[in-house]
């Protein structure tokens, strides 16, 4: 009866664990694994490829957004310079006589003299080659001379407000003073 027992016991033992912990070998699996490694290789070189065109493709974006910002900048200068020259010649035409004038003038010659460098700095810089300077040097120098340049559009917005001010309060002194005599 043991031995029955014992016989019954391995054999319910060996149906409970059959197929358990047996290696299998599966051919077709194993293809389809390391065809599915091939591909996820070669997915991998080409994505890798495209990360390296999409970083050069980055740096010749960021490349020509500074070169637009230095474009922007020019701009600028360029506008500056003839907001100030207008200004110039508004003053001159409308700063009256006399000593007031004479100071002025002195003033918008010193600024006209500024403004006259920084022009032909401008031209200077922006035609290629010239100094061989590397763009970074060329950005700072451009950036240099925009904040000149805005500094004396500055001096020369004061001096047309002041004058326009002047004018204004001479305007309303004479309305005044022609109303008063009309009593």
């Amino acid at each position: 009866m043991k031995a029955i027992n014992l016989f019954l016991m391995v054999m319910l033992y060996s149906f409970i664990t059959y197929g358990q912990g047996m290696a299998t070998y599966d051919v077709k699996a194993n293809l389809t694994l390391v065809e599915q490694l091939k591909k996820s290789a070669e997915q991998l070189r080409q994505s890798e490829r495209t990360y390296e065109t999409i970083k050069k493709t980055a740096e010749k974006v960021e490349k020509v957004n500074k070169q637009l910002k230095t474009i922007k900048d020019v701009q600028s200068i360029f506008k500056l310079q003839k907001e100030t020259l207008s200004n110039i010649k508004y003053i001159l035409d409308n700063a009256g006589n006399g000593k007031e004038k004479d100071n002025v003038v002195n003033q918008l010659t010193m600024i006209t003299n500024t403004v006259t460098g920084l022009i032909t700095a401008t031209s200077k810089i922006t035609t290629s080659g010239i100094f061989n300077m590397t763009d970074k040097e060329r950005i700072d120098k451009i950036k240099e001379i925009r904040d000149k340049m805005f500094y004396n559009a500055i001096q020369t917005r004061k001096y047309v407000m002041r004058l326009k001010i002047n004018q204004k309060l001479k305007k309303h002194i004479n309305k005044a003073r022609n109303g008063r005599q009309g009593f």
